[in-house]
């Protein structure tokens, strides 16, 4: 009778645990500080409604004045240190967006998650009208291009 209680309890400790939160991208600061490179201007303001969780969420204005250059984007940044996202490394991402309007028919990328370096996109998530795509592409290692999926 000892030996099934102690594989009992064995087993019940085996419980998963959370992990732990590497780094925290929402704007709880009250500022973009947790951003790197994050834009400013006018087309770029902190809300307190509407709000996914917390207090505040960011809210983007964008138009042509919000020009980056030659690129009509609004970027935002993170790229973790050492070998946070390297080959062989698990890490989760949470992501969200609200979009209260429906967006033209043109192709309009939303959001993405791209290599460092290459700047090759591998998850992206497009809005076509009301349509929201995700897309999922990976490196082919001979000749370092990507495929979509």
């Amino acid at each position: 009778m000892k030996p099934i209680c102690l594989l009992t309890g064995l087993l019940s400790a085996a419980v998963w645990a959370p992990a732990e939160v590497i780094w925290r991208g929402d704007f709880e600061t009250g500022t973009t500080e947790q951003w790197r490179g994050a834009p400013r201007g006018e087309h770029i303001k902190l809300v307190q409604a509407p709000v996914r969780a917390g207090k505040f969420a960011l809210r983007i204005e964008g138009s042509n004045a919000a020009r980056r250059g030659d690129l009509d984007r609004i970027e935002f940044q993170h790229q973790p240190t050492g070998n946070g996202t390297a080959e062989g490394t698990e890490r989760f991402f949470g992501w969200s967006v609200f979009l209260p309007n429906k967006f033209t028919n043109s192709l309009h990328s939303v959001g993405y998650f791209e290599t460092r370096n290459s700047w090759t996109r591998l998850m992206a998530f497009d809005v076509h009208g009301e349509d929201i795509l995700f897309t999922t592409m990976c490196l082919m290692p001979s000749v370092g291009t990507a495929r979509g999926s």
